[in-house]
């Protein structure tokens, strides 16, 4: 069973000894981390990661669970998050805003991906809550809490080597889909251009020209974001554990290597949705 302290219990302690806590990271499917704008002492009125203390006689399942709940309003285990690490978080303030009492926390910090239909929270703790992408997005993010963004959760090798394979699968994605859209493009513009094309028949591949080159921007967009999330978290690890940075980003002093080939692309198969719509007015239009 655990412990619950009275207030005069709790500041001597406070005054006198570390707590120890959870905070709970928790991202969203497009890794947004939520973050609440605190009611009290300590860090008040600051975007801080939802998370408490853990009491005497509690285990550290348990405390999680209750801490999840009482925070977020929803339970979670502890094997649903993965650990980051150990943190210390010292505070010149107090709960009870006693002058001159500083609080000390020893932090266990743990990584959820919240389920399906989240709902943001409302308690006594937060005024307000707000999904944050990164650390920039708002001033008054607390210094504590800003540590979450760029610090990766524990990785061991195998998940460092699965991620690696991930990304180039996405890699070798991202560029398969311009070319493969490319091949398309020729067969429809050569219909398209053939003097011997009727009218219907020139509108029909001009639709499918558009149709074709629409579906492969959206794919092209979609392998490309995966490839930079799984390179990015590859790369914060790189940088977490002090390793050769392999997933970072090379830069050619070449102007012309300098040019985004994403972006370039892009233009390439925008060039195609274009040219494929004119081709429809200029059907229509009987030119």
């Amino acid at each position: 069973m655990s412990l619950r302290l009275d207030e005069e219990q709790f500041l001597n302690v406070v005054t006198n000894t570390p707590l120890v806590a959870i905070d709970l990271v928790l991202r969203d499917n497009s890794n947004k981390i939520l973050l609440g704008r605190r009611i009290n002492e300590p860090a008040k009125d600051k975007w801080f990661v939802p998370g408490g203390r853990i009491h005497k006689g509690e285990t550290l399942d348990i405390a999680f669970e209750r801490i999840s709940y009482s925070e977020i309003g929803e339970r979670y285990s502890r094997n649903e998050a993965r650990f980051i690490g150990v943190f210390t978080h010292i505070y010149d303030t107090n709960y009870f805003k006693v002058k001159d009492i500083s609080t000390h926390y020893i932090v266990l910090a743990y990584e959820i991906y919240v389920r399906k239909g989240f709902q943001l929270p409302n308690n006594e703790q937060h005024s307000e809550y707000d999904w944050f992408p990164n650390e920039d997005n708002a001033a008054d993010i607390h210094s504590n809490s800003l540590e979450y963004f760029n610090h990766p959760a524990q990785m061991d090798n195998t998940q460092y080597q699965l991620l690696n394979t991930r990304r180039d699968y996405f890699n070798n994605l991202v560029w398969q889909t311009p070319v493969i859209s490319l091949t398309a493009q020729a067969f429809l513009f050569t219909i398209i251009l053939s003097a011997q094309t009727s009218v219907l028949n020139r509108i029909i591949a001009s639709v499918l020209a558009c149709i074709v080159a629409l579906a492969s921007l959206h794919l092209f967009g979609k392998h490309r974001f995966m490839e930079a999330q799984h390179a990015k978290i590859l790369h914060t690890h790189e940088n977490a554990c002090k390793s050769f940075a392999a997933n970072r980003e090379f830069k050619p002093t070449n102007w012309a290597l300098r040019l985004p080939s994403y972006w370039v692309w892009r233009g390439v198969l925008w060039v195609f949705v274009i040219s494929a719509i004119l081709s429809i007015i200029l059907a229509l239009s009987g030119k």
